[in-house]
């Protein structure tokens, strides 16, 4: 815990409450916040003098007009009062929990006092690879995706389970476990090499790459060890994040076996048998009927599925991460430069890049348990980053029953697409995608109870589709069910339908995106190539705030066999007398639920590394032009380090503080401008 430091929660009719509904307003003496009748109760409690001790909000994006949150099911329920609990600093050598014991006994005025334990809230790593900037492809915001702050939301849970699909994982390393199969957070899988449970496994990886992705996805973070999984959880409050399992498919050599794949991903999402959530491939293989039939199988299972772009440097075709844009997130390498590497295969549906290049992060080693030492570049190590935040977001969403539904992989991809690091062309582009995955701001717009992702579906009758072309060429190069096996040609009559589908939400919420979900559709998109078998791929054309348009489409084919012969004429997917289930999502914003400072401030800030050793960095985000003050205060508010920059424009700037000079232990950086103050804490160690 931190030194000094209580959480007190009051009773709400302690609280000064126009103190707490400035907006801005994040530190101020007690007494500002505080009753004088309970400030004085607390003075003959403890012997402490609390007027003057400052008191800091600690979920600062309340307000008191936060009092209820909506369930999954639309129930409207009570909010705790979260707002009506301060942190405080208690004076030099007094035991905290003494003085927290002595204010519970104010009860119910306080409702309760604690100590701040490192780790439940605004907590941060300790693993030393992480705290010696060897992990900067999580934290920098020049070539990182924005991991750190994120943990504060959240970890990883061990009920969101992910597979990595390599060489296998040594779950022998002190960076999963205590050494032992059963003592590891690796909870399952098979070793389709050697035919074994992977636990039975002589060697659980001969290479290494396996090993090294998991640690990226899942290594235990918060266990004073190496490095921090971005998905792997907080040791200290005995979470060891999302569960990993381990799918050998890969030789010591790094081969991998189309058949051992398909397998390993049939497994994988199925849900009689491992029922995974994400499926993490840093591998490709060549385009074949089996391999697209198993990632169709896990698509439609509701799956998430990452995929390596590929090492070529070039545009060409690897998979699974070049079939449909649906049914895999197809992930690129960024540099330390923040954009393409060199060597990043690109194109083709590229999603997004994440870091890829040895530079930007650390893993554990397949042949020694308390090393990390491997080291490569490649979109191998992209993929892996993609996974661990995909772990994040379900174990998020999923978990809350505040979420109306869980996420479907589809709302994933969105997500991370529409809030990514633009780079190069504005929107998107062949060689980064969307961008470079931005965590922190996909999460700051899936927090509940302010952003949620609703899920609807409507049953639409053919009926009404419309001509839309004539006489059109389509190929089946893999034949059509109830025909001989064989190449087929289609002179084809293509119909459109166009579903004008209404939907009903609070009124407090804003719709600020939607797409569709194909994983729960059933009607074709336009194309000229029929496949066997086909997948849903209804397009979102337009959406408002109260419905969405979706369009797809039918295909009416005089069939022609290889050598030329009529054999018959057929509807795909169905005729225009049947009915088709079209599904999407939106993504709403409810400003009731919480209020976001940003539209009261010139600027909005985060740190990091925290804790730090000799330097912080400041990622200040200008939103009006300002002048801005640093501050950085101790514990006991006395200031110690204190700069000016000035005129700064609309952007983001990056500034670097030197605390070589502070003492260990918590001190408070302030920054000021001439509209508002803002604050947080970080740990000098």
């Amino acid at each position: 815990w931190n030194a000094r430091e209580l959480i007190i929660r009051f009773d709400t009719s302690a609280i000064n409450k126009s103190a707490i509904d400035k907006i801005g307003l994040e530190y101020a003496p007690l007494s500002e916040f505080v009753k004088q009748s309970v400030i004085y109760e607390m003075t003959q409690k403890t012997g402490i003098s609390w007027g003057k001790i400052n008191a800091y909000k600690i979920f600062t994006k309340l307000t008191t007009k936060d009092t209820i949150s909506i369930s999954r099911l639309g129930d409207t329920i009570q909010m705790p009062f979260f707002w009506a609990s301060l942190s405080v600093f208690i004076p030099e050598n007094i035991n905290e929990q003494t003085v927290a014991d002595s204010l519970e006994t104010m009860y119910p005025t306080i409702q309760f006092a604690e100590k701040n334990y490192i780790g439940h809230i605004d907590i941060l790593p300790n693993d030393p690879l992480f705290l010696q900037y060897q992990q900067i492809g999580l934290t920098s915001p020049t070539c990182g995706i924005g991991v750190e702050q994120s943990w504060n939301y959240e970890v990883g849970q061990e009920n969101i389970l992910i597979g990595v699909f390599d060489t296998g994982i040594n779950y022998k390393h002190e960076d999963f476990g205590d050494g032992t199969y059963n003592g590891s957070k690796i909870k399952g899988g098979w070793d389709w090499i050697n035919n074994c449970h992977v636990s039975s496994a002589t060697t659980p990886d001969d290479n290494g790459h396996g090993t090294a992705c998991a640690g990226i996805i899942g290594a235990l973070r918060n266990n004073s060890k190496g490095i921090s999984g971005i998905s792997g959880g907080d040791s200290e409050n005995n979470n060891t994040g999302c569960a990993l399992f381990s799918f050998k498919i890969a030789n010591s050599g790094g081969y991998i076996q189309t058949n051992h794949a398909v397998a390993a991903l049939q497994a994988g999402a199925a849900s009689n048998q491992y029922g995974l959530h994400i499926l993490s491939n840093s591998w490709g293989l060549e385009n074949s009927k089996s391999l697209r039939e198993a990632t169709q199988f896990a698509f439609n299972n509701k799956v998430v599925v990452v995929a390596a772009s590929g090492n070529t440097s070039d545009s060409q075709l690897k998979y699974p991460a070049s079939y449909h844009d649906d049914w895999t997130m197809k992930v690129g390498a960024n540099d330390a430069t923040g954009d393409r590497a060199n060597f990043s295969t690109y194109g083709n549906r590229l999603d997004f890049i994440a870091p890829g290049t040895k530079d930007l992060y650390a893993a554990p080693d397949h042949n020694a348990n308390n090393t990390y030492t491997y080291n490569q570049d490649g979109t191998s190590f992209s993929c892996p980053h993609v996974s661990g935040v995909s772990g994040l977001m379900l174990s998020y969403v999923n978990n809350d029953p505040n979420a109306p539904n869980k996420l479907a992989p589809e709302d994933v991809e969105h997500i991370l697409q529409n809030y990514t690091y633009d780079l190069q062309t504005s929107g998107y582009d062949q060689y980064t995608g969307w961008g470079r995955i931005n965590v922190l701001n996909s999460f700051n717009h899936i927090l509940l109870p302010q952003y949620k992702v609703r899920h609807f579906q409507t049953t639409v009758s053919c009926s009404s589709a419309q001509l839309y072309s004539s006489g059109q060429t389509v190929q089946f190069p893999e034949g059509v069910p109830g025909l001989a096996t064989g190449y087929y040609l289609g002179t084809t009559d293509i119909y459109k339908l166009t579903v004008t589908h209404s939907f009903s939400i609070p009124q407090t919420e804003t719709v600020i995106g939607a797409w569709a979900r194909n994983s729960s559709s059933n009607l074709f998109g336009y194309t000229t190539v029929i496949y066997n078998p086909h997948m849903s791929d209804i397009s979102l054309s337009n959406y408002g705030q109260t419905s969405v348009t979706l369009v797809g489409y039918l295909y009416k084919s005089k069939m022609y066999n290889i050598i030329g012969q009529y054999v018959g004429d057929m509807w795909f997917p169905t005729n225009l007398n049947s009915t088709r289930t079209l599904s999407y999502s939106i993504h709403t914003y409810d400003p009731t639920v919480g209020v976001e400072s940003n539209e009261m401030t010139d600027f909005v800030f985060s740190i990091y590394p925290n804790p730090t050793c000799d330097l912080i960095n400041i990622s200040v985000e200008i939103i009006n032009p300002t002048d801005l003050e640093f501050s950085i205060y101790d514990s006991y508010g006395r200031l110690l380090i204190r700069e000016n920059k000035l005129n700064l424009t609309t952007g983001t700037n990056i500034f670097q503080i030197n605390t070589s000079s502070l003492r260990s232990g918590v001190h408070i950086i302030q920054l000021k401008s001439n509209r508002s103050i803002l604050i947080q804490k970080f740990t000098k160690i």
